[in-house]
Order: structure tokens, then C-alpha cells, then sequence
């Protein structure tokens, strides 16, 4: 389970702030720099490898929820590559959501902690850069596996702890982000096993300095009737993250 109390001095900080969402409200302007500039230091290869992971089992119908999608970006993408997808973008910051663009996309303003759709609506959930800025990940990954089919894909980016010592440029920008934008870096080996518990299998996981991509399968129900079990279009996922030969949008600009 993650462990929370290595990140106490988080806690208190964001006790001290205010709440999620006013946070992004207030950014959300300038969000799309300042997002490029994080990509460019700490989280591009990382973005790469989910936009990789999402594009390879993109297809007609598809539902997929980007859960804190921010201004849109990453969905608007995916929508380019492949327009017949049914596309949900979420956030609990409504000045973000004004920003996106996306004629061909559901918005709806909510909280990835209590995320209003049923049990198994969705294709794929994709979530970058949102668990690390919750007071309670458990409780934000829990209702990422509650919306997703069984045998759908979860891909997720996120701030992790850094095994080595990292450099001062991004020993600082790291602390900006958890200043400026509420994030602390999580336990890995605690995010893994909280994923396996909700029922994740199948994992796949890039780790780069303080950030990791995540994939996984939704554990698929047992079939009581004889037929194999339910296969959800989205369970296939490639061999590996760095076998995939798209170039995102990240890739390029980091």
C-alpha cells in the first residue's frame, strides 16, 4: 500500500495550501509552458512512453477516460490519430477545462477520488501527472479501476521517489513542483503494490529518474457461464513500452 508517511512534509504543505483544483484554476493560463518546460526537464520520456502505449491499441469506438486531463492535450492527440474514439476528458479545475479545444470530446468537471461513471465504463483510463498531487492515491487509483472494463488498459505517468542521487537542476524544479503545484514524489514499489490489490495484472512499468509510466491490465471477471471470460478491445498491450516506434508530441519537445 502506499506509504504516506515518508511524505509528511507534503501533507503539512498542502494542508497549508490551497485546495487542488484553486491551485490549477490559477495556473491554468500559462499551464501549457509550464507543462512543456516539466517535460523537457523531468517527465518527457515518461509522457512518450504512455502517448506511445495509448496510441498502440487505439481504434474505432474505443472508450477512453483521461482522468485530470488538464487543458486536453494529450486527448487531442490521441482524438488525431485516431478520430473515431469515444473520448472523456476530466478535471476538477474548471479554468483548465475551458482551455481545452475538443469539439469531438465529452469534458466534465470532476474529482479523480470520486469519479462520476459507473463500474466498467471505460476502454482505457489513462491518468498523467494527477496521483502524486492527491491527498489519498489509494483512494484516486481504486476509482481509476472501478471505471475501467475488465481486461481494459490503465496507463499512468507520475512522480516517483528517486532511487539515485539526481542532479541540482532537477533536485529544484522537483521542489517547485511540489511548491507550486502540489505534487510529492511517490513510493514505486508502494504505487505497484496498491495497483496489484485494486486488481491490476500484468504490469508493465518505465522507470526514469524521479518519473515512471505504468501500464496494466484489469483483472477480467471470472465467466460463470462458459465462455472464456470477458476480453475488453483494450487488453492487448505491446511487448514492452520502449518497443513502440510512434513518436509523441513529448518526445518531440523533450
Amino acid at each position: 500500500m502506499l506509504s504516506m508517511q515518508r511524505c509528511e512534509p507534503i501533507r503539512q504543505l498542502q494542508a497549508a495550501a490551497q485546495p487542488g483544483a484553486e491551485v490549477y484554476n490559477r495556473h491554468a493560463r500559462l499551464y501549457g509552458r509550464k507543462h512543456d518546460r516539466f517535460l523537457r526537464i523531468a517527465g518527457g520520456a515518461t509522457q512518450s512512453a504512455v502517448e506511445g502505449m495509448v496510441s498502440a491499441i487505439l481504434e474505432p469506438g474505443l472508450k477512453i477516460l483521461d482522468a485530470g486531463c488538464g487543458t486536453g492535450r494529450l486527448g487531442g492527440s490521441l482524438q488525431a490519430m485516431e478520430p473515431g474514439i469515444e473520448l472523456t476528458l476530466l478535471d476538477a479545475a474548471p479554468n483548465m477545462l475551458s482551455r481545452i479545444v475538443n469539439p469531438m470530446a465529452r469534458t466534465i468537471e470532476g474529482s479523480v477520488t470520486e469519479l462520476p461513471f459507473g463500474d466498467g465504463t471505460f476502454d482505457a483510463v489513462i491518468c498523467t501527472w494527477v496521483l502524486e498531487t492527491l491527498a489519498e492515491p489509494r483512494a484516486g487509483l481504486a476509482e481509476l479501476m472501478r471505471v475501467l472494463k475488465p481486461g481494459g488498459t490503465l496507463c499512468m505517468a507520475i512522480c516517483i521517489e528517486a532511487e539515485q542521487p539526481i542532479d541540482l537542476i532537477t533536485r529544484i524544479f522537483m521542489r517547485r513542483v511540489k511548491t507550486r503545484w502540489q505534487g510529492h514524489q511517490l513510493p514505486l514499489a508502494d504505487l505497484e503494490a496498491s495497483l496489484r490489490s485494486a486488481g491490476g495484472t500484468q504490469m508493465r512499468v518505465r522507470r526514469d529518474r524521479v518519473t515512471a509510466a505504468i501500464f496494466a491490465r484489469k483483472r477480467n471477471r471470472v465467466d460463470r457461464s462458459g465462455n472464456g471470460g470477458e476480453v475488453c478491445r483494450a487488453s492487448r498491450l505491446p511487448a514492452s513500452p520502449q518497443a513502440i516506434s510512434r513518436q509523441s508530441p513529448a518526445a518531440a519537445q523533450s
